[in-house]
Formats: C-alpha cells, sequence, structure tokens
C-alpha cells in the first residue's frame, strides 16, 4: 500500500508541477497588474481608469483563484495520507 501512496504523490505532484509550468507562469506572466501612478493614462481618463482598474481586479482574483487552487490540491494530498506520514515537529 504505501509503494501505491507514493506513486499516487508522485503522479500528483507532476500534475501540480505541470499545472503551474503550463497553466499559472504564462496567465500571471501576462496578467500584470498596473501600477497606481499609470492607471488612467496619461490623461486619467475615467473609461481608461475604470478599464485599468477591471485589469487589476481580474489580476488579483487570478492569483486567488490560482493561489487556492493550489493550496486546496496539496491539502489534498496531505489530507488524504498520499504524501505519507507527517513528520513529527520538535517543539
Amino acid at each position: 500500500m504505501a509503494a501505491r501512496r507514493d506513486g499516487q504523490a508522485s503522479i500528483f505532484a507532476y500534475q501540480m508541477e505541470r499545472f503551474e509550468a503550463e497553466v499559472v507562469v504564462p496567465v500571471l506572466a501576462k496578467l500584470v497588474p498596473i501600477p497606481n501612478a499609470l492607471r488612467g493614462g496619461p490623461r486619467k481618463t475615467r473609461v481608461q481608469t475604470a478599464r485599468d482598474n477591471g485589469h487589476n481586479a481580474l489580476c488579483y482574483t487570478a492569483r486567488l483563484s490560482f493561489a487556492l487552487t493550489v493550496g486546496r490540491a496539496s491539502n489534498a494530498i496531505c489530507v488524504s495520507g498520499l504524501a505519507g506520514p507527517r513528520p513529527i515537529s520538535a517543539k
């Protein structure tokens, strides 16, 4: 049973690495938030400010979604025992 757990943990770890490399990194490279100083463009129009605020909200939501997805997947692996026994921490 331990060999199966180790194999599944390896598969899950590989899948998470692949997800990060193929999805998370390219998306986050494209979704760079616009700094406050540049928001609204040179004329600081309302339309451009609204677009920039929408873009920044999308960037924030994407980062939060990826963090929750990766965190939940990592937690599921640890809780299910697929990652093996947890080490005992010294107090």
